[in-house]
């Protein structure tokens, strides 16, 4: 345990780089798959350690310090890579709960909290089928992951930056939350508060606007592109390929009437 250690803390430490001997190589050969593995399960239990005793921050620091490495995920411990980033990410709209009532400090959390989704995806976009195969059935939660992805966003009052990870984000991510998500923030497009009622008169206001008219379009492709993909009841299908066509209804009266 103390030579794993030492051998982590050589790998990922300048300090102690400077003091081994010269002769050591500066990028010493990987451990063995199953220590790497036992590495990042122990980095998990510390991680879970601190936030159970309500040590949020040192948590969170000690949580991000070990996502952001990137050497950690060369390996082929998929099960403890996304079970770090995942409750990595967790903990950030658990404390962002915490802290709502501080705006400006919730919107900063927030951001993270978007951060870390992000790499969340990004590190699930480059698994192969083989290595998604092989998480248990638990721990395919990209779709999860892309709605808490666009709430995060949401909360850190940057509403057109959701528009644009839902429309770049690939449609196999997207489940029925991330779906709702995404219409919500479309009714902010103006600058208005995601959360008022979906009325039909802010509907129009955004199609007349040329920039929202092209978010709200791109929304309604994809929607109708997924409700073929999505597994939903047949009256949930019907009623999504219905809002898919009439927004698109909408755009085609209003391009030709000019409003």
């Amino acid at each position: 345990m103390i030579l794993k250690f030492f051998s982590f803390k050589v790998f990922v430490s300048l300090s102690i780089l400077c003091v081994i001997s010269i002769n050591t190589p500066l990028y010493p050969q990987s451990p063995p798959i199953s220590n790497e593995c036992e590495h990042l399960r122990d980095t998990l239990n510390k991680f879970r350690n601190e936030s159970d005793q309500g040590n949020f921050i040192e948590a969170l620091n000690y949580g991000r310090e070990y996502v952001r490495n990137s050497r950690l995920f060369e390996n082929n411990c998929y099960l403890e890579q996304e079970s770090l980033l995942w409750e990595v990410s967790m903990a950030h709209l658990e404390y962002l709960d915490r802290i709502n009532e501080n705006p400006s400090e919730a919107r900063v959390c927030a951001e993270k909290a978007y951060q870390s989704w992000k790499r969340y995806i990004d590190w699930y976009s480059k698994l192969n089928d083989a290595a998604i195969s092989s998480l248990p059935a638990g721990n395919r939660r990209i779709k999860m992951a892309a709605s808490h992805l666009g709430n995060s966003i949401i909360r850190s009052n940057q509403l057109t930056l959701v528009l644009n990870e839902y429309e770049e984000i690939s449609i196999d991510y997207l489940g029925v939350d991330a779906i709702n998500v995404w219409k919500n923030a479309l009714y902010g497009c103006l600058g208005n508060n995601p959360s008022t009622p979906h009325t039909s008169y802010i509907k129009r206001k955004n199609l007349q606007n040329e920039e929202c008219r092209e978010h709200w379009e791109r929304y309604a492709k994809t929607l109708l592109e997924w409700t073929h993909l999505e597994r939903l009841t047949p009256k949930e299908r019907e009623k999504k390929i219905s809002d898919g066509n009439q927004i698109l209804q909408e755009i085609r009266t209003i391009t030709i009437t000019g409003g």
